[in-house]
């Protein structure tokens, strides 16, 4: 692991907080149980896309995802298909 976000609630770190490469993310909860695990060519764009200004417009699934969530870590790999 290169770095963790911690972030209960709030998923937007910091600018420059978040490399922009592609890597591997996990979603854990407050025990520390991996609840999804996502890659991505730019991390911070695509963690981005779980942040949007009307909750309604996401799926039931993905809010409860999000609710859960108190933890984001992740790792960079040289490419996406790394």
């Amino acid at each position: 692991m290169i770095q963790g976000v911690d972030n209960r609630g709030s998923f937007r770190p910091a600018q420059g907080e978040i490399p922009t490469s592609p890597g591997v993310y996990r979603f854990s909860d407050r025990h520390g149980r991996v609840l999804y695990i996502g890659k991505a060519k730019n991390l911070p764009k695509r963690l981005a896309g779980y942040r949007v200004a009307n909750p309604e417009r996401l799926p039931r699934r993905l809010i409860r995802l999000l609710n859960h969530t108190v933890r984001i870590e992740f790792d960079l790999c040289s490419s996406e298909a790394a």
